[in-house]
Formats: C-alpha cells, structure tokens, sequence
C-alpha cells in the first residue's frame, strides 16, 4: 500500500460526497488515520483498503517518473488498480507481447499485461478509450459507461460508484435511471465511447408457479436486489435455481422461500425466515435502542454475519450488529432485548450508560488483583473472517459459530482475553456469539480483559487514544471491558528467549509481512531453539512449522508472526504474579495463522512448558486460504467435560 506511511498526501471521500485533501497521521498493520487539512473533517482510522482512499495523485503531487516506452526489466510503470488509481509499479520480466509487472508496494502479486494494456501508464484520467478491455477497465470507482436503459430503449451516460468482484453499481448521471448492480459482463454495459442505437433491454417475465425446469424465476440475493435466474432442477419440496449471469452458484431453495419472485419491496412479512430476510439492504427492522425501546430502522450494509442499521429518526447511530442479535425484531416481533452489563449478567436493556464503559488498570498489579482466583480463558484466531477475501476465501461449514461457542461455554470463564486485537470478523464472532447465549438464557457473561503492548511503562497520550478506540471497538459490541497495558520490552526479550539471540534486533527496519529475517531450521540441531528441540519430529505440530519454513510460496515466518507469538507468550505471564494466580488459565484457537502455530508450539503445546495442555484447545478452521497453516486439533480435558 504505497500512501501508507506517515506524511502520505492522500484524498478521501467526506461526508458530503466529495473528496478532501487529507495526510496520513498515524498507521498500523490493517489501516492508517488520517487528517483533513481542511478542518471539515474529523482525524479517523480507515481500512487500508477503504474505497474511500484516493492517492493524492494529480500532476502537481505525483514525483514518480514513469518510462515510456518501457519494456525492459527495471522500468517505472504506473498500472491502473481495481481500486481506480494508478500504481507504482516495475517491470521484472519481459517477453514478446507482455511484460510482468510488480507493484512497488507489494499490494498485489505480479502479473503479466499485454504491452499495448491501456492499464499500463494510463491516459485519460480514468476515462474508456476506444478498444479498452471493458469488461476489467469499468471495474472501479468513478469509471465512465454508457448504460442500457431498458424503461426508455436508448444508453445514457454512467458513473461507476460501487465496485464488487463480479458486479458494478452504475449512477446515471442525468438521473434518468435509478442506480443498480449489472453484471460486469452485461451486455448494457458499454465503454462512453460507443454509439448507441443497442437494443433495448428485454422485459423479464417471472414464470408462477415455477416448479418445473426451466422456470423463469427472480431470486432475492443477500444484497437486497432481485437476481434473473432459472429453475434447473425440482424435487417434492425444492426447487434448484440458476443465476443467469452465474454471479451465484446454483443452490437448492425451497418452493415456498419468500425469497423467489419476492413481494412487497422487501417489507419484512409474518412467517418470515428473519434472519435470512433482513438480510439485505433495504430490509425494513426494529431495533432496541440505548433508552430501552424500539426503533424503526432500515439495513444499509451487509456483511455474512452482521448488519448494519440506520434508525430512521435519527435517534440512534449508524451501527453493525450481528444477524442474531437480540436488539434486531421484525416490525411485528415480540422478541424481548437482551443487553450484556458491565456486572456480567445478561439482562433486560435498561439504557444503563456503563453497558459500553471501558474500564483500564494502570499497573500490572492491578490485572492480577483483579483475576486472582477467577476463571481465564485466552480467546485467539483469525483476526478476520470468511469472505474479505473474495478471490480466495470459502464459507465456513456449518455449525461453526455454535462449535466454537460451546467450546467456550464448556470453560465456564469468569474472563476472556484477547491479545489487543482490534473488533473484526475473525474469532470475535465466536466471542459475540457466546456472550449473546449467555445473556439470551439470563447466564453469568464474562467480562473482556483487553492487553495491548506500549512503548514503556506507561502509556504516552497517543497510545491511549489509539488503543481507547480500538478497545471501544469490543465494548461497542455490548461486552465490558477492561484494558491492561504491556511494555513492549516483555515482548521484545520474548523474541530473543524463544526465536534467539538477536532475533529481535533482525527484525526491526523490516515490514510487518517481511519473512526470512529469522530461519527456524537454518541453525544446527543442537542450536536451534529449546521449544523446537522439544518437538517431536513426527508430530504435527513439527510438521507444520517445518512447512511453513520449506515451501515454495511464502517461506519463512512473517515477522509480526514472531511478535506476536512472543506477545502471546508475555500476556500469559502478565495476568500471573506471586500470589495473585487466576484459579485457572486457559487458552482456546479458532483457527489462526503462523503466530498462533509459533504461539502453541512454544508455549501451550510444548511438552516440556509449565503450561498444563489440559487447558489448551486448538481448533483447526480455516478460511478457505492457501496460505493458512495447517494446524493440529487438540481439545484438552477443560473443553471435553
């Protein structure tokens, strides 16, 4: 991401939809913040990855010198993105008609283009010209196309304003035509530099009933538009549907699913499937609010767990809640809402203004003071989830959360913890998921201990600001939460205690992904670390490290894996002190990447630790991606009972 760094003069999209010159303040892992120098504004945190990112990139800002022409390896290229802006890139490699290019900041894999791809040094300020690939060069935001309109038969001219992986979302600039999703090949879409005089559009007339093959059917889809598809098979109860633009794969719906041929624009009705139903934009929802009663609220985003809502009065902010969540009711639903209290005990909402207080211990003693003798369970996996990934992630199988959440429940923990991770889509879930059975049966909800690392002993006001948010983040979700402060000192001499000698020292000056600083098996046998040693060579665990340091593609262990497995290990030890040791201290994995393999094989796992494996489970979901290590389940006698 080549504007992620302090001082990057970026643009982003304001609230009033146009876009503000702002510079990156402040970066980590997955995000930057950034600053309006306007002042119209507020400084805030985005995704890295956020559609609302522009790179400052007009002629008068842009220092980097492109070649042209440039097939040879080591030419400067600008190559247009998905994301609709140029970037840096090289060419490392080169033959007859194509030239591999890089992206100099390592945002995507290199990729072979034709020499004549209108996507390399483009011209036209994001402008089709005439004999561009459409299909991929309208694929971002601010794109220029001309647009079918079926309801008057002739194009009209159209902005891109929303990009997915197969789809576009079109804005007809002279308000003719009401916004909507196409397929990016539709055949309506067409490069504003075509003539027009295409035909227009075909009426689609839905066949009812619809129980033979061949129907023509429109499926709702979970982003709240009707899909064309068509019945390709039938049995007593089902009916198999087909998307006609194979945006979805084919599945079986049953024939009586309000979801075919659907009525009443998406206004939720009796005998609804709710969870399903609502979710999509436009879904019509009662929410409880922070005073204890209902709000009329409308989706407006969706995600595969979670929804976002807004209240139509006004009364309450735009927020994300999960699917299940007992604050979402039908307009029509005599659900009671159960809200989670700082005293850990699921109760009815009362508008009690400490259910989203966070509460931080100064010192380490405190922590301890506040465990002793209680029940702790360290909560990690996947940062993120199913689905951020379009390209390469899968669904998660079925029965998952509800696995995950009886594995937590089977604990009987007083506290979870997490390792200062930010709230996301990943094991959180699992987290939220159980802390809403808890409330939902009237059970003890565990309180959150939130440990994140700092520079020194204290905080400096910086990073109480930055980790506040982040810690907010959880308590937004309903949980209490406490916050401890750990000094990056625990870690950095973790890194030198497990990985060596010298470790850490190799991997400061290095990105957060850089792998090879540190080589578990470069070292002799009796060198190599302790832990490793311990290891037995047949056994899983060994396998899987020894993998991830041989294979072909992405060798080596990240650095931030090595951290963040040394963070681990150090906040196991920060929530214990003599005479202040929790009754038990447990730890629990829903997956997870090389940190929690390092993590589990130094620590919870290693035969000969402190740490009683009894208390240990590993549970090895996966997100669908390659890349995700392969990880051994094991379930101690804490989880099995």
């Amino acid at each position: 991401m080549w504007f992620a760094f302090k001082g990057a003069k970026i643009l982003v999209m304001g609230d009033k939809g146009h876009t503000l010159k702002c510079e990156v303040i402040d970066v980590d892992e997955g995000r930057v913040k950034i600053h309006d120098d306007t002042g119209e504004l507020k400084d805030q945190w985005l995704p890295k990855h956020s559609t609302n990112i522009h790179p400052d990139i007009h002629d008068d800002h842009l220092d980097y010198e492109v070649d042209d022409p440039y097939d040879f390896v080591g030419a400067k290229i600008l190559v247009m993105s998905g994301k609709g802006h140029p970037l840096p890139c090289t060419v490392v490699e080169v033959d007859a008609t194509r030239v591999k290019v890089s992206d100099n900041a390592h945002e995507f894999d290199d990729e072979w283009l034709p020499k004549l791809s209108p996507h390399i040094n483009p011209k036209g300020g994001g402008v089709l010209q005439d004999g561009d690939d459409i299909d991929e060069w309208l694929s971002f935001k601010g794109a220029k196309i001309l647009v079918m309109c079926a309801e008057k038969g002739h194009s009209v001219p159209c902005t891109v304003i929303e990009v997915e992986e197969h789809r576009v979302k079109v804005h007809d600039d002279s308000g003719e035509m009401k916004d909507k999703w196409l397929p990016k090949h539709s055949p309506h879409l067409h490069p504003d530099v075509c003539h027009e005089g295409s035909p227009a559009e075909v009426e689609y007339v839905v066949d009812d009933p619809f129980d033979f093959k061949g129907a023509k059917v429109l499926v709702m889809c979970g982003k709240g538009h009707p899909l064309q598809c068509t019945v390709v098979d039938v049995d007593a109860d089902r009916v198999k549907v087909s998307d006609n633009s194979h945006e979805f794969n084919d599945e079986w719906l049953p024939k009586n699913s309000p979801h075919i041929n659907p009525k009443g624009d998406g206004i939720l009705q009796d005998g609804d499937d709710i969870d399903e139903w609502l979710a999509y934009k436009g879904a019509k929802t009662m929410v409880m609010g922070p005073n204890g009663h209902k709000l009329p609220c409308t989706i407006i985003e969706v995600e595969e767990g979670r929804v976002k809502v807004h209240d139509e009065s006004g009364e309450l902010k735009d927020q994300w809640l999960p699917r299940h969540s007992l604050h979402i009711q039908t307009e029509w639903s005599p659900k009671k809402s159960v809200h989670i209290q700082p005293d850990g005990i699921g109760r009815q909402n009362s508008g009690d203004p400490e259910a989203q207080r966070v509460r931080v211990l100064e010192a380490p003693e405190e922590i301890r003071e506040l465990l002793s003798g209680k029940r702790v369970l360290h909560v990690k996996g996947f940062g993120s989830g199913f689905g951020e990934d379009a390209a390469q992630a899968t669904q998660p199988p079925p029965g998952q959360d509800d696995a995950a959440a009886q594995a937590i429940q089977r604990f009987r923990p007083d506290y979870l913890v997490v390792d200062g991770d930010p709230w996301g889509s990943g094991f959180q879930r699992y987290v939220k998921t159980y802390a809403e059975a808890q409330a939902r049966g009237g059970l003890a909800v565990p309180g959150l201990v939130w440990v994140n690392s700092i520079k020194e002993g204290s905080p400096t006001q910086e990073e109480r600001e930055k980790n506040g948010e982040k810690a907010q983040e959880w308590a937004d979700q309903g949980l209490p939460v406490v916050v401890s402060w750990l000094p990056e000192a625990a870690i950095s001499q973790g890194v030198d205690r497990l990985f060596g000698a010298g470790c850490w020292e190799k991997l400061q000056g290095q990105k957060f992904d850089f792998r090879g600083a540190v080589r578990l098996f470069e070292a002799a046998e009796p060198d190599r670390p302790g832990w490793l040693r311990g290891l037995a060579p047949e056994g899983e665990m060994y396998k899987a490290i020894e993998t991830v340091e041989s294979r072909s593609e992405k060798q080596y262990f990240e650095k931030c894996s090595f951290e963040n497995a040394a963070k681990g290990n150090a906040i196991y030890q920060h929530l214990r002190g003599e005479g202040r040791m929790p009754a038990a201290q447990g730890v629990v994995s829903f997956g997870g990447g090389e940190s929690v393999l390092l993590e589990f094989a130094t620590l919870y796992l290693f035969p000969d630790s402190v740490f009683d494996a009894g208390q240990a489970a590993l549970f090895p979901f996966s997100r669908g991606m390659p890349s995700d290590p392969t990880l051994p389940r094991h379930e101690g006698s804490a989880f099995t009972a």
